[in-house]
């Protein structure tokens, strides 16, 4: 059997919904976009396991860097703006890996106000991924 040829080695997932998530690591494996989805239903979890990539020091294997966060817009810490204060204080060396999708289920601008300052954040998409999302990236 062939190994098949994955675009990235791996990406997180972070979202809430069971479904979009089931749908989504289907789509990024499916059409070979990454051999290895890291799945998190909370922003904690997904954290917890970015500090521990970043725990080896400078040393980072880069297979063990997610190339592309995908995550839901409305993500619950106890508001989703904390996530994003403490994946500020993760190593530099680690955050310029490492692309931001921001995951929605509605599209409208006022929505993406509040995460403007986030300048890391790459890309806004609407909820579930699809073929044609995954070959823009």
């Amino acid at each position: 059997m062939k190994k098949r040829d994955f675009k990235y080695n791996s990406v997180m997932l972070v979202d809430t919904d069971e479904i979009d998530t089931f749908i989504d690591e289907r789509l990024i494996k499916g059409y070979s976009f990454a051999e290895n989805v890291c799945v998190h239903t909370c922003a904690k979890s997904a954290l917890e396991t970015l500090k521990k990539i970043s725990s080896t020091g400078g040393n980072i294997p880069k297979e063990k860097i997610p190339k592309y966060l995908f995550i839901d817009l409305n993500i619950p810490v106890s508001d989703g703006l904390e996530f994003w204060e403490e994946y500020e204080s993760l190593p530099e060396c680690l955050k310029n890996e490492i692309e931001i999708v921001m995951l929605t289920s509605a599209l409208k601008p006022n929505d993406f106000g509040k995460w403007k300052r986030y300048a890391r954040i790459n890309k806004y998409v609407q909820k579930p991924l699809s073929e044609k999302i995954l070959l823009q990236l």
